[in-house]
């Protein structure tokens, strides 16, 4: 998914360095990466069953639903604040950020992943799962 921008209720990202989101493509979905205090903090403002414009290279568009927002804290602070696959505590059991993405990525999925909180000292990342509407 070659995405150049996203949509949110009341304002534009566009998927590019410049503006301060990353995307790559896992499981044959998209992965939109963004700093919770810039960009990224624009998707705090995203619950459960909001709708996401996408739009694409290609000129296409699609609407998407937010259908899983999860907030993990990471096993130290001082790992949190890398951008290193460390452990986060999902349940009883510890997984990398790696292994959540995969949980949470498959084919046509958009996920959209920044640092956790949005203020103040990082302790984790919150992961928001995008699917289509069809």
């Amino acid at each position: 998914m070659n995405i150049i921008a996203i949509i949110l209720t009341a304002s534009m990202l566009m998927v590019s360095p410049a503006a301060n989101l990353s995307s790559l493509t896992f499981n044959n979905s998209a992965i939109v990466y963004g700093h919770n205090y810039l960009d990224g903090g624009e998707f705090y403002s995203l619950d459960m069953g909001d709708n996401v414009a996408v739009y694409f290279v290609d000129g296409s568009a699609k609407v998407y639903t937010v259908t899983d927002v999860q907030a993990y804290a990471a096993q130290s602070t001082k790992l949190a604040s890398t951008g290193e696959d460390f452990p986060l505590r999902v349940g009883s059991e510890w997984q990398t950020v790696t292994q959540v993405i995969d949980g949470l990525s498959f084919d046509g999925t958009i996920v959209l992943i920044t640092c956790y909180p949005r203020i103040g000292q990082v302790t984790g990342r919150l992961f928001i799962q995008l699917i289509e509407v069809r």
